[in-house]
């Protein structure tokens, strides 16, 4: 991407945002606090939204996910309720 679009869409996210998210360090650019705590949430988001989209096409595809668990019964008889 050419340089004067890329400037451009930062102002236009620090604006949108409220607040700046870089330091302009002579040519280069440098994360304040609040740009690294955006990337990080971002980041997070964006992974969230691939779980879910992956989760969302096995439910469509009908694709089943397995959960076990796993017990040993001597050490648990006095927590289960009594079998009727």
């Amino acid at each position: 991407m050419a340089q004067p679009p890329l400037s451009r869409q930062i102002r236009q996210l620090e604006e949108e945002v409220g607040v700046a998210l870089f330091d302009r360090v002579g040519r280069g650019l440098r994360l304040t606090e609040a740009g690294r705590f955006l990337l990080e949430q971002t980041m997070l988001l964006t992974k969230r939204l691939e779980e879910t989209i992956e989760s969302t096409r096995r439910i469509g595809q009908q694709e089943k996910r397995w959960f076990g668990i796993g017990f040993v019964p001597s050490v648990l008889y006095g927590v289960l309720p009594a079998r009727k």
